[in-house]
Formats: structure tokens, sequence, C-alpha cells
């Protein structure tokens, strides 16, 4: 990242780690992904 932060956590705790880091005054912190099963690749939306 460019002076940014990623992070990664399981997908029943996206909530409350998004809500920690807005609380925290991270205003933009938001969702940017998934890893899912299967063969390797990547899908750009």
């Amino acid at each position: 990242t460019s002076g940014g932060l990623l992070v990664s956590c399981s997908a029943d705790k996206v909530g409350e780690v998004l809500e920690i880091f807005h609380r925290q005054g991270f205003a933009q912190a938001a969702v940017i992904g998934e890893v899912t099963e299967g063969p390797a690749g990547l899908t750009l939306r």
C-alpha cells in the first residue's frame, strides 16, 4: 500500500472490525475483497 493499511479478518468479524476502525477515526475503512475457495485468480469489479 502507499501509506495505507491492509487488514484481513474472518468474514464473521467484518462488521465488528469496521466499526472499530470507524470509531477510531478511519472513516474510509472498507472491505476491498475476499478470499474464496477455488483456482487462483483475480476478479476486478
